[in-house]
């Protein structure tokens, strides 16, 4: 997963903000990595904080941020998400198939059959994805402060910040990143819906 991290973050600095990386040890025992710190906090804490007009930038930040993110071609150091259907099929005949047991196993398969040729060709056109996204794993700045985005070599993603209302400082937690569909980390950033503001 180092290796994996350290990757992304190569690839990502001039597309959209993620920490520096000073050091990484892949072959250490246990593997270490030392990140730079992002400032303020994880978005769920803005979400609870900030006015609905200011979750709903935040939200529209976000949506920019994963654009520019899910435009980075492929990275080798990553793995490449199956189709759909035969990931599903896979994970019945595991784990997931015996937690199930056979009558819901039986209606999965069933589904992923049902939809597979609508959602098999998603899985063509495949891109960097953080994997596991959830809200805590991005950083929102609060409504003031400095903007330190402005670095050389970025790559403007959104609208130029202001400083009269709260703006999205990263993305954190790379050690997941897959090459998939960018639908990938909408559902899997909207997995806890009910706990995000609308």
């Amino acid at each position: 997963e180092c290796v994996r991290e350290a990757s992304v973050l190569r690839a990502l600095p001039a597309v959209v903000p993620v920490p520096a990386i000073h050091r990484c040890e892949p072959d250490a025992d246990p593997p270490w990595t030392l990140f730079s710190w992002i400032p303020d906090g994880p978005m769920p804490g803005a979400l609870r904080t900030y006015s609905p007009l200011d979750a709903r930038m935040l939200a529209n930040d976000l949506g920019a941020l994963l654009s520019a993110v899910h435009r980075v071609p492929p990275l080798e150091a990553c793995p490449t998400l199956g189709r759909w259907s035969a990931a599903v099929a896979t994970a019945l005949e595991g784990t997931a198939g015996r937690r199930l047991g056979p009558e819901l196993g039986r209606e999965l398969r069933d589904f992923a059959a049902a939809y597979a040729a609508a959602l098999d060709p998603l899985f063509d056109d495949a891109g960097l994805c953080h994997g596991s996204l959830t809200t805590k794993k991005v950083i929102a700045y609060a409504s003031s402060g400095m903007d330190d985005r402005k670095k050389p070599g970025w790559v403007e993603w959104c609208a130029p910040p202001s400083f009269d209302r709260p703006r999205l400082g990263g993305i954190v937690d790379w050690a997941s990143a897959i090459n998939a569909p960018p639908l990938f980390d909408v559902g899997t950033l909207l997995r806890a819906d009910a706990a995000l503001p609308a």
